[in-house]
């Protein structure tokens, strides 16, 4: 069941909080996987719409609201703070925990509103996900709303899944209605979302009917052919080169921090550091003094970013063979908390054992 308000602004759950003594709250509760097929600053823009919504004061929505969001991320801890920080200026008190047990007080941003009694229970609703949808199709159609059009391989890929099992439930959307093929080629088909298909996938988020999500979008939509396809296979290029590495979730053309643009970028475990896993497909169009400026400066800054989460980083550079000539002697003198590998971009599953404090080239 899920509690809505204005029939189409829907949450998945609903508690009045006892915050001290005859002090309640009105708490809504929306549930966020690191799996659900968005980055977390994506995933920060669609909460705070359906914040914004929530709390019109038109009369029908619920100014007294606080938020609680709980974040199913697996090992780590990163998703859930980055989610946290994006939130920041969200005018209702918010809570983000990776607990399934109710935020304290001190949780929330900042104080929420409370009454002597509990708050009214909103409506409740049947979930506006069929039934008959399985969790391996939800997770494609998810990612296909991202990336509007893929290869199974890529699918496959941003959703952890095999690529048998990757193919089996794109077939069940496509008999669903909610994909097609836009090629005729059964070997290598590519997918693409239907209308019907990006509304469910949008409504998996919570999102309301009639509201723009851009964000959803891969950021860099018009790279070439290439580029984007290692971009897109970076979370399972990084599961068959570095297997003894743990690869929690990855997605292709992020945003992060509002500085950081990787191409691609996984989140996982490395030698018991959590780790971000940042890719840059370089294609070699420029001269080799600024390729070398251009690494540097997305080393930096990936490496900024990383640090304020007191994260290990591993920074890789996929392109053809003389680009990785050219800008392997750009890296000298590296801290302890980077990796640098650089590798063939049409080797896939083939890279460099990361070392901490060194750049190695396959």
């Amino acid at each position: 069941m899920v509690y809505c308000i204005k029939h189409k602004l829907c949450f998945d759950g609903w508690e009045s909080l006892q915050l001290g003594d005859n002090h309640w709250s009105d708490t809504f509760i929306r549930r966020v996987s690191a799996l659900d097929g968005l980055p977390p600053t994506d995933y920060a823009v669609a909460i705070k719409q359906l914040v914004n919504l929530l709390v019109d004061k038109d009369g029908r929505g619920r100014p007294s609201a606080s938020i609680w969001v709980y974040v199913q991320a697996g090992k780590g801890t990163w998703f859930a703070r980055e989610l946290k920080k994006s939130l920041e200026g969200v005018s209702q008190p918010f809570a983000v925990t990776m607990k399934n047990i109710p935020p304290r007080l001190v949780d929330f941003s900042h104080y929420p509103n409370t009454s002597t009694t509990p708050s009214p229970r909103p409506p409740q609703k049947t979930d506006l996900i069929p039934e008959e949808i399985t969790e391996a199709e939800l997770f494609c159609l998810r990612v296909l709303a991202r990336l509007e059009r893929g290869f199974t391989a890529e699918i496959a890929s941003l959703t952890n899944m095999s690529r048998p099992t990757a193919r089996q439930a794109l077939h069940g959307l496509t008999n669903r209605g909610l994909i097609y093929h836009l090629t005729q080629n059964e070997k290598y088909p590519v997918w693409q979302i239907r209308r019907k298909g990006l509304s469910l996938a949008l409504r998996s988020w919570r999102v309301p009917p009639g509201t723009s999500f851009q964000a959803r979008s891969e950021r860099n939509r018009h790279s070439d052919g290439r580029h984007r396809r290692v971009a897109r296979l970076w979370p399972a290029w990084l599961r068959k080169a570095l297997p003894h590495a743990e690869i929690w979730a990855g997605w292709s053309e992020v945003t992060l921090g509002g500085y950081l643009r990787p191409d691609a970028l996984a989140w996982g475990r490395l030698q018991s550091r959590e780790t971000l896993f940042v890719l840059e497909v370089e294609r070699g169009n420029r001269s080799s003094a600024r390729l070398e400026l251009k690494a540097q400066r997305k080393l930096n800054r990936a490496l900024t970013y990383a640090r304020e989460f007191s994260l290990g980083l591993v920074f890789a550079i996929l392109g053809p063979n003389w680009v990785l000539d050219a800008e392997i002697g750009a890296f000298r003198d590296l801290p302890d908390d980077v990796a640098l590998v650089l590798g063939d971009w049409k080797a896939f599953g083939e890279l460099p054992a990361p070392s901490w404090g060194y750049a190695r080239r396959s």
